[in-house]
């Protein structure tokens, strides 16, 4: 891929990115505690599927709310 989309990539992701690598430590420190990445809510093993795949689904599908249900 041309590096531009690089940019593009990690314009709109860093922050993502490093949010998700602090919540990888957090999940390790936690035995594996099923938790939302971006909320840090404790969430269902389908959304975890979801958020293993981050690639795969927008980040309106990953949301917390949309893919769990706020009253959850």
């Amino acid at each position: 891929p041309p590096l531009q989309d690089f940019y593009e990539w990690r314009d709109r992701r860093v922050l993502d990115e490093i949010h998700w690598y602090g919540w990888f430590i957090d999940w390790w420190m936690e035995g594996g505690l099923l938790r939302d990445i971006f909320t840090h809510k404790i969430t269902t093993v389908e959304h975890y599927d979801m958020l293993m795949q981050p690639y795969n689904y927008s980040l309106d599908e990953l949301d917390y709310n949309n893919a769990v249900g706020p009253d959850t």
